[in-house]
């Protein structure tokens, strides 16, 4: 929907991924750009979702094929 604050986002997720796994790059990884990856879907530059909410996407399987 929206791109602006996707880099702000990104780099939360990364700080956030690092909090939490205790420096595991691919979790950090993981964090950053699943938070981007929500921050897309809404407007303004204001990410207004929460650790459960990070948490539940992260933890979704998606499989795109094409």
């Amino acid at each position: 929907m929206d791109r602006i604050g996707a880099g702000d986002a990104f780099a939360a997720g990364v700080l956030h991924g690092l909090l939490e796994s205790g420096g595991d790059i691919e979790a950090v990884a993981r964090g950053g750009l699943a938070l981007t990856a929500l921050k897309h879907s809404l407007p303004g530059d204001a990410s207004l979702f929460t650790r459960a909410d990070l948490a539940a996407f992260s933890n979704s399987v998606s499989d795109v094929r094409r």
